[in-house]
């Protein structure tokens, strides 16, 4: 968006300071994530500053002067500064646009899309073409019209981001380091240790989610489902970040809220079943974690359904123990 800068077009000197006097608003409340040089302090005239006050105000004029003042002079009307937005990255000669500023993960466009409006937003749906290869050519992923939500780690972080630049109708190629693929790790078995993906994508169409309460219930469980699956997947590989987001918004859609009672008793069970999965295994992500406050509530509601789940009691245990309460995990 345009930065919109009020310049007041006063004939005010500028008051001698030191460069860098002008602090911005978090900067000025002492906030910011980055520890910066001691607060800049304002320019001590005859050793003023002291710890005794030496001010004197025998010199000052009288209040009404200022009064007289401020009415003899014209009030001066602000300017509206509008600055140009910030340009967009640009590509090299040969077409790739450094997404990251790194020079690792790049994008270039073989077909154009329908213009920046068209990019979709996190939360979205997309549906894509795309084929994933290996330096040498190997194809390791082949997908048609693949549906996904943006930002919901259903992919590659690095093709996660991606997606966010290109346009509907694109079609584009991008190469994504190891560290945001497959890591040094790689996947078993189609691709090996830290190794580069080259993939080539068509963004076919791109939309808002529906609320998960408004969708169909078996679209809601299979959805559900299908992000506990991609839970496991990331668990596995010891990313419990990644795992914990993924079972978080498999709950979003296993949740019961908004059915209706026309749903047989069997597919009922079936939600709550898998739903009491996808807590069991955010407990154990969880515990990985260290957080073992929430942990202790995602466990909580499996034995508030199940109270003799044999996984959920002994978690449990390992929790309060690991909080130090080792008669209660005992009982």
């Amino acid at each position: 968006m345009p930065v919109i800068t009020e310049v007041a077009n006063e004939d005010v000197p500028l008051r001698p300071g030191p460069k860098g006097d002008c602090l911005d608003e978090d900067s000025a409340a002492g906030k910011g994530d980055i520890e910066g040089p001691s607060p800049i302090q304002s320019p001590k005239a005859d050793g003023a500053g002291d710890d005794e006050d030496d001010s004197s105000f025998a010199d000052m004029p009288p209040l009404e002067s200022f009064e007289a003042d401020k009415a003899s002079k014209p009030k001066k009307e602000k300017k509206i500064v509008i600055e140009d937005e910030e340009p967009e990255k640009e590509v090299d000669e040969d077409g790739w646009l450094d997404v990251l500023g790194s020079g690792e993960l790049k994008k270039r466009v073989i077909k154009p899309g329908q213009g920046k409006d068209s990019r979709p937003q996190r939360s979205n749906w997309v549906v894509l073409n795309l084929k994933g290869t290996l330096d040498n050519g190997t194809v390791f992923e082949e997908q048609k019209d693949w549906r996904i939500i943006l930002g919901d780690m259903e992919t590659v972080c690095g093709l996660d981001i991606t997606l966010a630049l290109m346009e509907k109708g694109e079609v584009a190629e991008i190469v994504i380091p190891a560290r945001l693929g497959y890591g040094d790790k790689g996947r078993e078995p189609d691709v090996p240790p830290k190794a580069t993906l080259h993939y080539h994508v068509e963004l076919l169409d791109t939309y808002p989610a529906k609320e998960e309460s408004e969708l169909p219930f078996q679209e809601r469980l299979s959805i559900g489902d299908a992000k506990r699956e991609r839970g496991n997947f990331w668990y596995g590989r010891g990313d419990y970040s990644n795992a914990a987001h993924c079972y978080r918004r498999a709950l979003d859609f296993l949740d019961d809220m908004g059915l209706n009672l026309s749903e047989s008793p069997a597919d009922l069970q079936l939600l709550l079943d898998t739903r009491l999965k996808v807590y069991n295994n955010l407990t154990a992500t969880q515990m990985k974690m260290e957080a073992y406050e929430a942990a202790l509530k995602s466990v909580d509601f499996v034995l508030k359904v199940q109270p003799n789940n044999v996984k959920a009691l002994y978690r449990k245990g390992k929790i309060l123990a690991s909080q130090g309460n080792v008669s209660e995990a005992v009982s």
